[in-house]
């Protein structure tokens, strides 16, 4: 088990830091994109290191399960001695030390982070909603509840409801089209789900990688809540009015207006001036998963060797 965390551990780095110094071109990857294709690129990008690692590991234990040639026939008698370090069940002998036992505490202690993570939001999540439906009236499908504030968001993963204040509503349908259209798309997304969730699955990138990817993930989603939006209503400028003018009013007071989350100028550029989407693109991200998998599968034992190899060097 160490020696699988371990190596899940430098899979992980070695992944996360490849995002971080190509974080500028998947930005401009992202851009020839749709927002909603978009949103699922940083989703896979911020799950990179854990899958990565988890496909690692995997390849690595296959040979010993008959999958790929016999493991144990490459090495020899010397190969064999307690200072090899052997990633295979059949082996009682481990030659780890405190590095392996480092980087098997570095993954045990960011996948147990991003679980509490993720608990803490689906609880508060739950709490907040279950307050403010015993004090809201029901309007369609809207919570409406009595705040001196414009605010509206949506909470819950699996069943998200939307919430609205009564100082919203009272706004004018002008701009409150716009932002209840724009919170609908986010619950029929289920966008909640995915932001929870996202502190999970990028557990194992470096921190300030996970935290510019979730921020990455958010405004994609916002742009594809506004582009959903603007479908809606049949008028882009009309979304991008009602979020300057919101935007404006939350500088003056704190509002829970999530309408206003995100990078602004970035979101009225896209309604504004949207960039055509360029297929080729998204059908070249979706090969490169499957890729991969092939790559690293197709000769486990090969991998089997390199992870200890590594793995040597660090005793």
């Amino acid at each position: 088990m160490v020696l699988c965390a371990a190596t899940a551990a430098l899979i992980a780095i070695a992944t996360s830091s490849v995002v971080a110094v190509s974080l500028p071109l998947l930005d401009r990857i992202g851009e020839r994109l749709r927002p909603r294709d978009r949103a699922r690129m940083w989703l896979g990008v911020g799950a990179l290191p854990l899958a990565l690692g988890t496909l690692v590991v995997t390849a690595t234990l296959l040979p010993a399960w008959s999958f790929g040639a016999d493991h144990c026939l490459s090495h020899d008698l010397y190969h064999h001695a307690a200072s090899h370090v052997h990633v295979c069940p059949h082996h009682g002998n481990y030659a780890g030390g405190p590095v392996m036992v480092g980087l098997a505490l570095l993954v045990g202690l960011s996948g147990l982070v991003g679980f509490v993570a993720f608990v803490r939001s689906a609880s508060l999540s739950r709490r907040t909603a279950r307050d403010l439906q015993a004090a809201s009236t029901l309007n369609g499908d809207l919570h409406v509840f009595s705040s001196p504030e414009p605010q509206a968001f949506v909470l819950g993963m699996l069943r998200p409801t939307i919430h609205v204040s009564d100082a919203l509503l009272a706004l004018g349908d002008r701009l409150v089209a716009p932002v209840l259209a724009h919170e609908r798309a986010h619950a029929r997304a289920r966008d909640p789900l995915w932001r929870a969730v996202m502190p999970l699955v990028s557990a194992l990138h470096l921190p300030f990688v996970r935290t510019g990817v979730a921020r990455r993930l958010a405004t994609a989603q916002e742009m594809t809540a506004d582009a959903v939006a603007a479908q809606h209503l049949g008028d882009r400028v009309r979304v991008a009015e009602s979020l300057i003018a919101l935007a404006r009013q939350r500088m003056h007071a704190s509002t829970g207006l999530a309408f206003t989350h995100g990078d602004i100028n970035a979101r009225v550029r896209e309604l504004v001036e949207p960039r055509p989407a360029q297929s080729w693109v998204l059908a070249v991200l979706s090969t490169v998963p499957s890729a991969v998998f092939a790559t690293v599968l197709v000769a486990p034992e090969r991998v089997h060797h390199a992870v200890e190899s590594v793995l040597g060097k660090l005793i």
